[in-house]
């Protein structure tokens, strides 16, 4: 065999085996990438009277999830979620955390995604100081120097700025309001009016009625006879939302119309759009920012929506949740001084900080339905 054809043969077995041995190590990196997984706990009212607000948080997480991996995971580890529906339910999040605690042995949970199963939720984790943030939740109630943290500003700070901008840009001075008697919708009514007469309002009827009520006219006109200037619709949006909407104006009771920051629903935008002409509510999120243009063309692409502010809070709930991960692994006491740290943080959703009891400061702004589509108001 001549010189040369050996030295081929030398030449192919080095370069077979140098191939194999990058095979080799490419696999033994991914095995080992899988080997570190890290795992969160996520808690979403998939399903239930929450379900909108649980199918918006999973594609904010997911995004999130997609970009933390995309970019090496935590610190060479990949990230991997464990979902767990509430099903809107105080026994479902309760079997739904339990199950992530004691099962899967996670130490951080996302969630949940509606605000009466996170109250019944947050007494657990703090127990087994699990560090939850919440993306949507902002029940004053759960204001607490605990493992609890949520994105999204309290009720408190929301019907502030809605109350200040009726009083003082609306020029109004008599409001009704109208509600489902739960603990969400108690605080902010009590939010509500508490702010609306420090500038210079008053609530002429706070009109309670059951969930299972279809038929709000003798509510509506119990509210007619007290003559208001506008009425704040605390009602959670959708068919029902409507509804109240259209028996309204079957009474004649023409009046302004006040709302929370669900009333930005594109279902309930779609069916109902000129009854809801002129609503205007508190937002946390200006999807117009320059910053967030990126995300929203990115949402786009992959739901065929632009983002609201459960979408962009959920995402920078997760990408929080990597941060302290990353600088305090399974130590959760450690994560929570690192959360408490955090100041003018650039998130999708805009800049936030957390105050000492772990709820977001950020800025709020006020919101019309104007021609079939969301608009800032100024």
């Amino acid at each position: 065999m001549k010189r040369t054809q050996i030295m081929r043969i030398i030449t192919f077995l080095i370069t077979s085996g140098l191939i194999l041995l990058v095979l080799y190590y490419v696999i033994q990196q991914k095995f080992e990438l899988q080997r570190k997984e890290i795992k969160i706990g996520v808690i979403a009212s998939l399903t239930g009277l929450g379900s909108y607000m649980g199918e918006q948080q999973m594609k904010g997480i997911r995004l999130a999830l997609d970009n933390i991996n995309t970019h090496g995971g935590i610190n060479g580890s990949k990230l991997s979620i464990v979902v767990e529906d509430s099903m809107s339910d105080s026994k479902g999040v309760i079997a739904a955390a339990q199950k992530l605690i004691d099962i899967e042995k996670t130490h951080y949970i996302l969630g949940d995604s509606w605000n009466s199963t996170t109250a019944t939720l947050v007494p657990l984790t703090n127990k087994k100081k699990i560090i939850t943030i919440s993306p949507v939740t902002s029940l004053d109630s759960l204001d607490a120097d605990d493992y609890f943290f949520r994105t999204i500003s309290p009720s408190r700070d929301m019907m502030d700025a809605i109350a200040q901008y009726a009083a003082q840009k609306m020029n109004l001075k008599k409001v009704a309001i109208i509600r489902v008697d739960t603990s969400y919708n108690v605080e902010n009514a009590r939010d509500f009016t508490d702010s609306f007469v420090k500038y210079g309002g008053s609530i002429v009827i706070d009109e309670k009625f059951s969930p299972n009520v279809t038929d709000y006219r003798s509510h509506l006109l119990k509210i007619k006879k007290t003559m208001p200037e506008a009425i704040l619709n605390l009602h959670a949006p959708g068919p029902v939302y409507g509804i109240l909407l259209q028996q309204a104006k079957e009474i004649d009771l023409n009046v302004r119309w006040l709302g929370h920051m669900s009333a930005e629903n594109g279902e309930f935008l779609k069916v109902y759009a000129p009854l809801a002409e002129g609503l205007v509510y508190p937002y946390p999120y200006n999807s117009s920012d320059q910053y967030t243009q990126g995300f929203v063309r990115e949402v786009q692409k992959q739901y065929y929506t632009s983002p609201d502010f459960v979408i962009a809070n959920a995402y920078d709930a997760t990408m929080l949740m990597a941060d302290a991960i990353k600088n305090a692994g399974d130590n959760t006491d450690v994560a929570k001084k690192y959360l408490l740290s955090i100041s003018d943080y650039q998130g999708v959703s805009g800049k936030l900080s957390f105050d000492a009891n772990g709820n977001a400061k950020r800025s709020i702004i006020i919101k019309t339905i104007k021609e079939g589509k969301f608009i800032i108001t100024e």
